[in-house]
């Protein structure tokens, strides 16, 4: 599978069901963040001011502003998070929490992520600290939005819950796509993220057996 073809079928992918606006705003934000990238690697994340990029990508500084809000965020902005949680929201109509998010996350990123344009964006967070705390505080809000859709659905009992289940699973997402990124994308991310969410059904499993043994045992 070439490169042009993949990048096709993301962007079909993310925009199924937008309107034309929504489109061409999607389409502007993706022009945006990869002169921002390309900018970054050729200078430095800190030299480099949301003015240059505006200048190069011939929109307007406000433009980015409304668009990312700040400098870091062209680098964090990812169109799919959205995408990922609705897909999770779709699964758990009908599977178990494990198999929802495997559904969802697994087979949702390895069809539509663009590997190419993730490990830039990763490269830079590495070697920076100000975006290192960025994407903590932006996982911080995918984990809650996440435990919304844990509760929302049931799959949860109650907030505290679907906050640990969420956080659980943001950290192992965090960790694939970094050990990914180490790896330098030479293989597929799915393999990263499927081993991931194995290990910490893993645990899960274990942990609710041991609680299982020593109920048991305390009614010898």
């Amino acid at each position: 599978m070439n490169s042009n073809y993949h990048m096709n079928v993301t962007i079909k992918s993310a925009e199924d069901g937008l309107g034309l606006r929504e489109r061409k705003k999607l389409q502007a934000m993706r022009h945006v963040q990869l002169t921002a990238l390309e900018l970054f690697e050729a200078h430095g994340f800190d030299p480099v001011t949301i003015e240059d990029i505006a200048k190069v990508a011939l929109v307007s500084a406000p433009t980015i502003y409304r668009y990312f809000g700040t400098k870091e965020g062209l680098v964090l902005w990812d169109e799919y998070d959205p995408l990922i949680l609705q897909a999770l929201r779709e699964q758990l109509r009908s599977s178990s929490l494990g198999d929802a998010m495997r559904e969802a996350i697994v087979r949702y990123m390895d069809g539509t992520v663009e590997a190419s344009r993730l490990l830039r964006r990763m490269r830079l967070v590495e070697s920076h600290a100000g975006l290192r705390a960025a994407v903590a505080a932006n996982l911080r809000v995918l984990r809650s939005e996440m435990a919304n859709v844990f509760v929302d659905s049931g799959a949860c009992r109650d907030p505290l819950e679907a906050e640990v289940a969420a956080g659980a699973t943001t950290t192992a997402l965090e960790i694939a796509v970094e050990h990914w990124a180490r790896a330098g994308g030479k293989w597929p991310l799915r393999r990263f993220l499927e081993r991931s969410l194995r290990l910490l059904r893993r645990f899960a499993e274990k942990t609710v057996q041991e609680r299982a043994g020593r109920k048991a045992g305390t009614h010898r």
